[in-house]
């Protein structure tokens, strides 16, 4: 009888630990797939944080494209201005640089400066006659570009009378207002005159004193000898 009880008793025991059992196994495979879920979940957020990091950079890598894209054209503008600014520049320059090596000559071998004037404001009268004739008689040079390049080369032509001597550049301002006011012709093309009106009278006004023989002759004339009378003679 006790043996029954203690048999019957057991099976109490036993009937109820199959629930916690289970209970403990459910348990544990719930968090044994929350713990899984949970990794899938960081994988996953990982995983769009990467993409989303991506994204970042080329939208960025598009921005910079576009940008240089827009600056490209600009900038390959602005360099072609600027080449065809120093296309200008050096052709007025070599026109500049003429002049001053003409200037030059003259003042060394003791050109009287009524005849330098003469000569330069004859080489401006006929600058001013071409540029002016040009835009007259030629469609093409009535362009932007056409009235840049005169500009341009107006503005090396002024800095140079601005440097070049002031007695030379005073004098050619007297003679071309003096032709300016005497000129009448009724033709819109303005004429170039080959000539360069001027009397020994006025060669002569302007004579400076110079020893001759204290000027060293140039090799040209040495080694020519129809020049000889302007060579020293030995006493």
């Amino acid at each position: 009888m006790n043996a029954w009880l203690e048999v019957s008793e057991s099976g109490k025991v036993g009937n109820q630990g199959i629930p916690v059992a289970a209970s403990l196994l459910s348990q544990t495979q719930a968090a044994e797939e929350a713990k899984q879920a949970c990794a899938a979940a960081q994988a996953q957020n990982e995983e769009l944080t990467t993409k989303l990091g991506d994204a970042e950079k080329k939208v960025d890598q598009l921005e910079d494209s576009e940008q240089r894209h827009l600056e490209h054209p600009m900038k390959r503008r602005s360099q072609a201005n600027a080449v065809a600014q120093q296309a200008l520049i050096a052709h007025w320059q070599s026109i500049v640089k003429s002049l001053n090596y003409y200037l030059n000559i003259m003042k060394a071998n003791h050109v009287p400066p009524f005849v330098v004037c003469k000569v330069f404001t004859h080489i401006f009268s006929f600058i001013n006659v071409q540029l002016f004739n040009s835009l007259l008689l030629r469609r093409e040079c009535c362009s932007f570009s056409n009235g840049e390049f005169v500009k341009t080369g107006l503005a090396e032509l002024e800095n140079w009378c601005h440097e070049a001597t002031e007695e030379v550049i005073s004098s050619m301002r007297v003679m071309m207002t003096e032709d300016s006011n005497n000129a009448v012709n009724s033709s819109f093309l303005l004429d170039d005159d080959s000539s360069i009106p001027f009397t020994v009278d006025d060669i002569s006004k302007t004579m400076q004193q110079i020893e001759v023989s204290d000027i060293d002759p140039s090799p040209l004339i040495r080694e020519n000898s129809g020049f000889s009378f302007l060579l020293p003679r030995a006493e």
